[in-house]
């Protein structure tokens, strides 16, 4: 029996990507674990070849297909029903996960007596090369309370948790399932922390999230933080009318631009191009106030993480 269950969904993943996801899953110095892959979009061939190929040199891999496209939150519900781990770990069919991520991440919450425990990233291209690392998450469940009334705190593909934390499942509410699922464990008082660990490598590709779907997913995080401030997880119905009511062609078009611009200063940061990289924080001020809503947002996520940080160092 095995004592952590791995649930990963695919759609339309690069073979290639999904192939390094499983390899990093596989090769964990945690051996003892199961590898469930819901198969999200049952034409896309070349990844089940892949999946059945790799199934029949690894029985800790199961497979299950959906019929149509159910989507990530009744996909990774369906995955949560059959686990048989006493631990849940997320991973996403194109990331790779750090050899020890396990090892590390179950030690901690241990350690710590913690529900769910996040991690750090390290984002990379579509090749595989580093581009930046994600600033170190709160890591204290006090300061993770709080930073989550801001922002998402802790990653989504770096989640690992007791099976009891995720018994409630995801709700469909697109693009933060994630972050309700934190606001609601949160509500129901569950302990969540981040670790002080680089846990995954999280690939950056060029459809990971539609221009259209970024601006919405903003949407989503306004009404869902709105929402916990009232000590209250959202409405499905209510936060739909919410975005629709909002949601415009300018404005998303708008934030999608800041997007790029924001990651390409990110970028100029890393390579120590101060002087390009101080000509593109100026483009920001002017390109969407959306988005400088949600840099706020996460400066003051950030700010609580260093406090953690300062605490833990005193």
């Amino acid at each position: 029996m095995p004592d952590v269950s791995v649930v990963m969904s695919t759609y339309k993943e690069n073979p290639n990507y999904v192939e390094e996801a499983i390899n990093s899953i596989l090769s964990q110095t945690y051996r003892n674990l199961e590898l469930i892959i819901i198969v999200d979009w049952p034409e896309n061939e070349p990844v089940k070849r892949l999946l059945y190929r790799r199934q029949a040199k690894d029985r800790r891999i199961v497979i299950v297909e959906n019929e149509h496209n159910l989507g990530l939150a009744n996909s990774l519900n369906k995955a949560l029903k059959i686990a048989k781990g006493d631990y849940i770990c997320r991973m996403d069919a194109d990331d790779v996960s750090e050899p020890a991520r396990i090892e590390t991440q179950l030690a901690y919450l241990l350690k710590y007596k913690l529900d769910l425990v996040g991690g750090s990233m390290v984002v990379m291209d579509e090749t595989g090369k580093d581009l930046y690392a994600i600033p170190q998450p709160p890591m204290e469940p006090k300061f993770v309370e709080k930073a989550l009334r801001w922002n998402n705190c802790v990653p989504h593909p770096t989640w690992f948790g007791t099976k009891s934390v995720f018994a409630s499942g995801y709700r469909n509410i697109p693009l933060c399932e994630d972050y309700d699922f934190l606001i609601r464990a949160s509500l129901s008082r569950k302990k969540i922390g981040n670790c002080d660990s680089v846990v995954l490598r999280y690939r950056m590709t060029s459809d990971s999230i539609s221009r259209s779907s970024l601006y919405r997913q903003y949407l989503y995080q306004v009404f869902i933080t709105r929402a916990y401030a009232n000590d209250s997880f959202a409405n499905l119905e209510e936060a739909k009318k919410y975005v629709d009511a909002r949601d415009t062609r300018e404005k998303a078009d708008r934030y999608a631009k800041a997007n790029a611009v924001f990651n390409q200063t990110l970028s100029l940061i890393k390579s120590r191009r101060f002087a390009q990289s101080t000509k593109y924080t100026f483009r920001l001020l002017f390109t969407s106030k959306a988005y400088l809503n949600k840099i706020l947002r996460l400066s003051i996520s950030s700010i609580l993480s260093f406090c953690c940080i300062k605490m833990n160092k005193q």
